[in-house]
């Protein structure tokens, strides 16, 4: 009797037919592990902490990755180089003609430099086509390099600021304007002495015209330093750069405008930039920039090509010199023939940058396998 109702109590209270009393713990065990309470939070979780542990993954790039920039900066340069140096030489000829020319009193030689088809008629004439591709070397060299440095230093200190500000969505311009000029003081220091070296070899045959068979010595990198260093001594290397200096004005215009651009096509593109938007970008915030601060190419030409025994050795002194003898026209020297370089110059340099980039990420990110 007793036996019984306990067993039917056992079973009422279980809900399940065991006949044997020994058994009875057993059974309220059994539910108690089913339902594995423990398993809900944990799945609940999981995903919480496996983006957790996810986010440092995210942000550690692989030695690779962080060679995007660079590289995709120098490709960029190489490409612009090549396309654009007919332009650059002969834009580098206007500039630095006149204290040239003003070592001759021959009005015949000073004509034949002005004009774009006089000047390309004669350089035919007097060079071949290889006249056209003076200084080509040390410029695929030295391009890549301020490219290669340039983009990562940019985006380097554009992060930096970024970094400090964590809560807004974009840096203010006076950011951009910081990131951009302190990004071009340091690559103008590295790369100077290769400009002194690309300026001399692309003036050549301008010196020779009027005697000054010295510059004769400049056909490789590494003599022309050598000449460099033993006729001015390691100032020579970094003549004109305080013109550079004064030619960061360049980007401080160039910069916030081609990001400001840059922005409004994303804005209006569902968060992508079209290729022909960044085409105009870097066309328009160039030309901006390069209106501006032309004066300062013309005279860092002129203090790079210049030498001991040239006058045009300081900023202010070659200024002076340029007013006093030509006028203040001068400084514009060129501009038209600039203009026509620096815009494919300048949207072969950035829309092959903003290409080549995402898409070096992209394969990439398939081999993770490199880290830092």
């Amino acid at each position: 009797m007793g036996l019984g109702s306990g067993s039917s109590s056992l079973a009422s209270g279980v809900g399940l037919g065991v006949g044997h009393v020994g058994e009875t713990p057993t059974p309220p065990r059994e539910p108690q592990r089913r339902p594995r309470r423990f398993m809900a939070p944990a799945s609940l979780g999981a995903a919480p902490r496996r983006s957790a542990m996810a986010e440092p993954r995210k942000k550690k790039k692989t030695l690779l990755q962080h060679l995007v920039s660079p590289v995709s900066g120098a490709g960029a340069g190489v490409v612009c180089t090549l396309v654009c140096s007919p332009l650059d030489v002969l834009k580098t000829r206007f500039q630095v003609q006149g204290a040239v020319m003003r070592q001759t009193g021959s009005a015949a030689e000073q004509e034949s430099y002005h004009g774009i088809l006089r000047t390309v008629r004669t350089m035919v004439m007097e060079e071949g086509a290889a006249g056209f591709y003076r200084g080509l070397t040390p410029a695929l060299v030295t391009v890549p390099i301020f490219w290669g440095l340039y983009f990562p230093t940019y985006e380097g200190l554009k992060a930096t600021l970024e970094a400090r500000n964590p809560g807004r969505e974009r840096l203010q311009t006076h950011e951009i304007i910081l990131a951009a000029m302190g990004a071009g003081i340091i690559v103008d220091i590295t790369t100077n002495p290769l400009w002194v070296v690309r300026t001399r070899m692309q003036t050549q045959h301008l010196h020779s015209r009027v005697g000054d068979h010295a510059r004769d010595r400049y056909k490789t990198i590494t003599g022309s330093l050598r000449h460099i260093l033993a006729t001015d001594g390691v100032a020579g290397l970094f003549r004109g750069l305080s013109a550079s200096f004064l030619g960061l004005t360049h980007v401080a215009v160039q910069f916030p405008i081609y990001e400001h651009l840059k922005r409004l096509s994303r804005e209006n593109n569902n968060g992508k930039e079209r290729k022909i938007d960044l085409v105009f970008a870097s066309a328009f915030s160039k030309v901006c920039g390069c209106v501006v601060s032309y004066p300062h190419e013309v005279l860092r030409a002129r203090m790079q090509d210049s030498s001991k025994n040239m006058s045009g050795s300081s900023l202010i002194r070659t200024a002076g010199d340029l007013v006093r003898n030509e006028g203040w026209q001068t400084f514009y020297t060129g501009l038209y023939v600039n203009l026509v370089r620096v815009i494919p110059s300048c949207v072969t340099t950035f829309v092959t940058y903003e290409v080549r980039a995402p898409r070096l990420s992209l394969i990439l990110s398939l081999h993770p396998s490199q880290s830092l």
